[in-house]
């Protein structure tokens, strides 16, 4: 597995396995959908057509890899939900920050995937992707402007909302007209 560039592999990797796997291909499928976990995949992804990895681990008949992905069942009080927001709101506010200081390939990417690992605890935790009373910031247009590379995706295949607008600009705008953004954010929120 090379680097992270996105959160949908689980869901991936799931469908473009066989639709009659042999045991064989159960224990690759389960193997490898452990190591996606193993290193922040978020496990509640939402394919184009609406679809979890348990979803479509179901239809191709892969029951032991359902086994591995949690249940997405959360009843938080707001102030919990609150308090998750502003945690998953500092996280990605210093994603970009702490790997900006590392010295080498090899710290800077364990650092991300640490992060990535965080933000996925976090949303699994039941943290709300849309700024609950009490924050106006999105977390969705933080990791834009931070350019959060590693973040971004995770947080649009999650679900977060692609409707929102600030200062007046949407997605697009925001992306394309925010200064020092990579080109690499704007063509994640392009897609």
């Amino acid at each position: 597995m090379a680097q992270l560039y996105g959160q949908h592999h689980v869901a991936w990797w799931l469908h473009k396995q066989s639709p009659n796997p042999g045991p064989m291909e159960h224990t690759q499928t389960q193997n490898a959908v452990e190591a996606l976990l193993s290193i922040g995949s978020f496990p509640h992804v939402l394919t184009h057509c609406w679809k979890t990895p348990a979803d479509l681990a179901l239809s191709q008949g892969h029951t032991q890899v359902t086994r591995l992905l949690p249940l997405h069942t959360h009843h938080l009080t707001r102030r919990e939900r609150t308090h998750l927001y502003g945690r998953l709101v500092e996280e990605v506010s210093c994603a970009e920050l702490k790997t900006a200081v590392m010295i080498g390939e090899k710290e800077e990417y364990e650092r991300r995937i640490l992060s990535l690992k965080k933000v996925t605890q976090l949303l699994m935790s039941g943290a709300p992707l849309e700024p609950p009373g009490g924050h106006s910031v999105f977390v969705l247009h933080l990791a834009i402007t931070t350019n959060c590379t590693d973040l971004l995706p995770l947080l649009l295949s999650a679900g977060a909302p692609l409707t929102t607008t600030t200062g007046g600009m949407n997605l697009l705008q925001l992306a394309w007209r925010s200064p020092d953004v990579t080109t690499q954010i704007v063509a994640i929120v392009t897609r």
